[in-house]
């Protein structure tokens, strides 16, 4: 079982175990520093309007609203 495909596979797998270890080294820490919480049951496209600056906090409120 010496295929010539096999040494280039196991080096992609090789390479996404050492890209999901240095993910997983960066980004825990990151969001520890800013104190990020996970709320399962928060919906995706409100953490990603608030980094796009798409909303914003108002100012009478506590909510998060479209500017």
């Amino acid at each position: 079982m010496n295929s010539p495909i096999l040494a280039p596979v196991i080096a992609l797998v090789l390479w996404s175990f050492v890209m999901w270890a240095w993910m997983y080294a960066t980004r825990i820490p990151a969001m520890f520093k800013h104190k990020v919480t996970y709320d399962p049951h928060r919906p995706a496209t409100d953490s990603t309007q608030r980094s796009l600056g798409l909303m914003s906090l108002c100012a009478s409120c506590t909510a998060w609203c479209r500017p």
